[in-house]
Protein backbone atom coordinates (compact mmCIF):
# COMPACT_ATOMS: atom_id res chain seq x y z
CA UNK A 1 0.00 0.00 0.00
CA UNK A 2 1.38 3.39 -0.89
CA UNK A 3 2.07 6.00 1.77
CA UNK A 4 -0.41 8.87 1.81
CA UNK A 5 0.90 12.42 2.12
CA UNK A 6 0.33 14.34 5.34
CA UNK A 7 -3.04 16.10 5.59
CA UNK A 8 -1.29 19.49 5.46
CA UNK A 9 1.10 18.70 2.58
CA UNK A 10 0.05 21.62 0.38
CA UNK A 11 2.83 21.27 -2.25
CA UNK A 12 1.76 17.67 -3.00
CA UNK A 13 -1.91 18.71 -3.25
CA UNK A 14 -1.00 21.55 -5.66
CA UNK A 15 1.19 19.23 -7.76
CA UNK A 16 -1.70 16.76 -8.08
CA UNK A 17 -4.31 19.46 -8.81
CA UNK A 18 -2.26 21.29 -11.41
CA UNK A 19 -1.13 18.01 -12.97
CA UNK A 20 -4.68 17.15 -14.07
CA UNK A 21 -4.83 17.56 -17.83
CA UNK A 22 -7.14 16.77 -20.69
CA UNK A 23 -5.87 15.30 -23.91
CA UNK A 24 -7.41 17.80 -26.30
CA UNK A 25 -7.96 16.12 -29.63
CA UNK A 26 -7.43 12.60 -28.30
CA UNK A 27 -9.90 9.93 -29.37
CA UNK A 28 -11.84 10.03 -26.07
CA UNK A 29 -11.75 13.80 -25.57
CA UNK A 30 -15.06 15.56 -24.91
CA UNK A 31 -15.65 19.26 -24.67
CA UNK A 32 -16.58 20.48 -21.20
CA UNK A 33 -20.03 22.03 -20.80
CA UNK A 34 -19.79 25.69 -19.83
CA UNK A 35 -23.24 25.87 -18.22
CA UNK A 36 -23.50 24.31 -14.76
CA UNK A 37 -26.98 22.99 -14.02
CA UNK A 38 -26.23 20.91 -10.91
CA UNK A 39 -23.99 21.89 -8.00
CA UNK A 40 -22.43 19.60 -5.41
CA UNK A 41 -20.39 20.24 -2.27
CA UNK A 42 -18.25 17.13 -1.93
CA UNK A 43 -16.38 15.91 1.13
CA UNK A 44 -14.14 12.87 1.09
CA UNK A 45 -13.23 11.28 4.38
CA UNK A 46 -10.86 8.47 5.36
CA UNK A 47 -11.35 6.77 8.70
CA UNK A 48 -10.19 3.64 10.50
CA UNK A 49 -13.24 1.42 10.98
CA UNK A 50 -13.48 -1.31 13.54
CA UNK A 51 -13.90 -4.87 12.35
CA UNK A 52 -17.45 -6.07 11.72
CA UNK A 53 -18.79 -8.57 14.24
CA UNK A 54 -18.36 -12.27 13.44
CA UNK A 55 -15.41 -11.75 11.06
CA UNK A 56 -11.80 -12.88 11.12
CA UNK A 57 -10.57 -9.29 10.89
CA UNK A 58 -8.00 -8.58 13.61
CA UNK A 59 -7.22 -4.90 13.11
CA UNK A 60 -9.13 -1.82 11.99
CA UNK A 61 -9.42 -1.21 8.26
CA UNK A 62 -9.29 1.99 6.25
CA UNK A 63 -12.71 3.11 5.04
CA UNK A 64 -13.68 5.99 2.82
CA UNK A 65 -16.83 8.03 2.52
CA UNK A 66 -18.07 10.76 0.25
CA UNK A 67 -20.66 13.19 1.64
CA UNK A 68 -21.11 10.92 4.68
CA UNK A 69 -22.01 7.98 2.40
CA UNK A 70 -19.82 4.88 2.28
CA UNK A 71 -20.67 2.90 -0.84
CA UNK A 72 -21.66 -0.74 -0.51
CA UNK A 73 -20.66 -2.59 -3.66
CA UNK A 74 -23.17 -5.11 -5.02
CA UNK A 75 -22.00 -8.71 -4.66
CA UNK A 76 -23.88 -10.37 -7.51
CA UNK A 77 -23.86 -7.85 -10.39
CA UNK A 78 -21.71 -5.10 -11.89
CA UNK A 79 -22.92 -1.48 -11.63
CA UNK A 80 -22.53 -0.87 -15.38
CA UNK A 81 -24.53 -4.00 -16.07
CA UNK A 82 -27.34 -2.81 -13.79
CA UNK A 83 -27.30 0.64 -15.38
CA UNK A 84 -27.29 -0.41 -19.04
CA UNK A 85 -29.70 -3.32 -18.55
CA UNK A 86 -32.11 -1.19 -16.46
CA UNK A 87 -31.98 -3.57 -13.49
CA UNK A 88 -33.74 -2.05 -10.47
CA UNK A 89 -32.77 -2.45 -6.83
CA UNK A 90 -28.97 -2.50 -7.30
CA UNK A 91 -28.42 1.21 -6.59
CA UNK A 92 -30.36 4.43 -6.20
CA UNK A 93 -29.60 7.81 -7.75
CA UNK A 94 -30.40 9.94 -4.70
CA UNK A 95 -26.79 10.64 -3.74
CA UNK A 96 -26.68 13.79 -1.57
CA UNK A 97 -25.45 17.01 -3.21
CA UNK A 98 -23.89 17.98 0.14
CA UNK A 99 -23.00 16.12 3.35
CA UNK A 100 -26.07 15.11 5.36
CA UNK A 101 -24.23 15.79 8.60
CA UNK A 102 -22.14 18.95 8.89
CA UNK A 103 -18.87 18.74 10.78
CA UNK A 104 -15.57 20.61 10.93
CA UNK A 105 -14.17 19.53 7.55
CA UNK A 106 -10.64 20.69 8.38
CA UNK A 107 -10.27 19.21 11.87
CA UNK A 108 -7.98 16.16 11.76
CA UNK A 109 -8.99 15.12 15.31
CA UNK A 110 -12.46 13.95 14.29
CA UNK A 111 -12.32 10.19 13.92
CA UNK A 112 -15.82 9.43 12.66
CA UNK A 113 -18.09 11.94 10.90
CA UNK A 114 -21.10 9.56 11.11
CA UNK A 115 -21.01 7.85 7.73
CA UNK A 116 -23.69 5.46 6.62
CA UNK A 117 -23.39 2.56 4.23
CA UNK A 118 -25.53 2.85 1.14
CA UNK A 119 -25.78 2.16 -2.56
CA UNK A 120 -26.58 5.76 -3.50
CA UNK A 121 -24.83 7.07 -6.62
CA UNK A 122 -24.78 10.53 -8.21
CA UNK A 123 -26.17 10.42 -11.72
CA UNK A 124 -24.02 12.84 -13.67
CA UNK A 125 -24.78 13.66 -17.30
Amino acid sequence: MSVLPAYNDTPTAHKFYYGLKALVGACFWKSIPLKVDYEMFVTIWLVLSSCPMNTSCTSPKLSASMNNESFVEPTNIFLFQAFYQYINGVYTTNFPAKPAIKFDYTNNCINNPKTRKSSHLPLIR
